[in-house]
């Protein structure tokens, strides 16, 4: 058995899918002239920095030796360490959300000026940044990586990961498009809604695939 299964590494990916940051630079491209053309460019910006990321980790596993069987079955410490670190995750997640509120609160940085004033390129950037690779994102991708797998079908694998990923978005831009008169209205109380549920809801989703992990863990170890 491998260390995470794949159904458990799209899981995580989808935990760090759900971006608060995402909806609230959505809702102000969306609000902005040219909205839909701005937030595609956010999304290209984003599935660019997925891809990119992801390439990166298959490279570095495939490069190292990581996926060979001999590696990675069974790879019972590799999915406890990941248990682990996502329920630590979870437990500190609060105080990171604080920090980074009170990092906000100063002077706009110039990725906000983006977002009010830039144009397509700036857009781009901006879902780059927004996109730049997290916890949940990194192990998932690790996890496909690691698999002993054929090549091309670990590269379907990233770039369905990457999709799966900026997916938030993808939706919010196709609402927009069949529904652009009520898709604003929508999507501000789903802001507000992420803004204030978001945190409670990614801290369970890291609990459960956590505790999951450390469980089947304890029970391969022994």
């Amino acid at each position: 058995m491998q260390g995470i299964s794949i159904f458990q590494a799209f899981a995580l990916i989808l935990t760090g899918a759900l971006n608060p940051g995402a909806l609230a630079v959505s809702a102000v491209f969306l609000g902005r002239d040219r909205g839909a053309h701005l937030e595609n460019a956010f999304l290209i910006g984003g599935l660019i920095m997925s891809l990119v990321v992801g390439g990166v980790v298959v490279v570095l596993v495939r490069t190292t030796g990581l996926e060979l069987p001999k590696n990675t079955t069974p790879r019972y410490d590799v999915r406890l360490g990941v248990g682990i670190i996502l329920l630590v995750l979870a437990l500190f997640l609060p105080r990171l959300l604080n920090l980074r509120h009170k990092k906000e609160e100063g002077k706009p940085s110039r990725v906000e000026r983006l977002m009010k004033t830039g144009g397509i390129g700036g857009a781009v950037l901006v879902g780059v940044v927004t996109f730049a690779p997290t916890a949940q994102y990194l192990g998932g991708t690790q996890a496909i990586a690691t698999a002993s797998r054929p090549v091309l079908l670990v590269i379907v694998l990233i770039v369905a990961a990457a999709i799966v990923n900026v997916s938030l978005v993808w939706i919010i831009l196709i609402t927009f498009l069949r529904h652009p008169e009520g898709a604003q209205s929508h999507l501000a109380r789903l802001t507000a809604w992420v803004e204030k549920n978001g945190p409670t809801v990614i801290r369970g989703l890291l609990v459960v695939v956590g505790a999951v992990l450390v469980i089947s863990s304890i029970i391969g170890l022994t």
